[in-house]
C-alpha cells in the first residue's frame, strides 16, 4: 500500500487541487495514499473509488474503518477471512494451530496511523535516555492488534463458509462473524484495552 506520510507520493498529486473537480482529485490522492492495490481488479477498484470519493471530506478514523472493511484491502492486506487464535487435532492425530494474520495490523499502524516512532509536538522524534527514537508499539501490541481485526469476511457469506470467496460482492464492506473474532480482551498502543467480547464491529469503534 501508499503511504500517507510518503511526501514524494503526496507532492505527486498537489498540482491536482489547482484545478479541475476537487472531489475528483481528492479521491485520487487519498487511493495513491491508502490503497494502490486494485491496479488488476477493475471491478474492485470501481468500487474502492467509489468509496474514497464517499469519504475524501469526511473524517480520517471514518475513512480509515471503511478501507479497513472494504473486501479489496481485506485480500490485499490478509485480514479477510482473519479468525482468532485455535487449535486442534485433525484426522490424523496432528495438531494443527494458527494464530491471527499480523499484516493489517502492523500496516495500519505503521503506515496509516501513529507510525513507528512517537513524536512531540512539533513532529520530531522522542527519545529515550540514550538518544535512541521511542518505538510507538512492539511486537506484543501488533498481535493484539491483529485479534482486534478478527471475524470480518465476505459480505453474505454464512458461518460455514466464512473462508469461501464471495459472490458478487467485490464492493461491498465486509460482514463480522463473532465464531471466528477474538472475544478476549486485547491491549493495544498506549495501554488502550479493547475488552468487547466477540462483537467485532463494537471493537473497531
Amino acid at each position: 500500500g501508499g503511504m500517507l506520510i510518503n511526501g514524494g507520493t503526496l507532492r505527486g498529486h498537489a498540482r491536482a487541487f489547482c484545478s479541475g473537480d476537487i472531489t475528483d482529485n481528492a479521491t485520487l490522492v487519498l487511493d495513491q495514499s491508502v490503497n494502490d492495490s486494485l491496479a488488476n481488479n477493475g471491478r474492485a477498484m470501481d468500487g474502492d473509488q467509489d468509496m474514497l470519493r464517499g469519504n475524501a471530506f469526511g473524517s480520517y478514523r471514518q475513512l480509515l474503518e471503511n478501507v479497513t472493511l472494504h473486501p479489496s484491502m481485506g485480500l490485499y492486506l490478509s485480514h479477510l477471512a482473519n479468525q482468532k487464535a485455535f487449535s486442534y487435532k485433525n484426522s490424523q492425530g496432528v495438531t494443527v494451530s494458527g494464530v491471527p494474520d499480523e499484516n493489517f495490523a502492523r500496516e495500519v499502524m505503521q503506515l496509516f496511523s501513529i507510525g513507528l516512532y512517537q513524536r512531540n509536538s512539533d513532529f520530531s522524534l522522542k527519545l529515550d535516555g540514550s538518544g535512541k527514537p521511542i518505538p510507538t508499539y512492539d511486537q506484543a501490541v501488533i498481535a493484539s492488534m491483529a485479534r482486534v481485526f478478527t471475524g470480518w469476511t465476505w459480505a453474505g457469506n454464512p458461518p460455514d463458509k466464512f473462508w469461501q470467496w464471495g459472490k458478487d460482492n467485490e464492493a461491498r464492506p465486509m460482514e463480522c462473524h463473532p465464531r471466528y473474532h477474538d472475544d478476549q480482551p486485547k491491549t493495544i498502543f498506549n495501554g488502550i484495552v479493547i475488552n468487547e467480547g466477540n462483537n467485532c464491529t463494537a471493537s473497531l469503534a
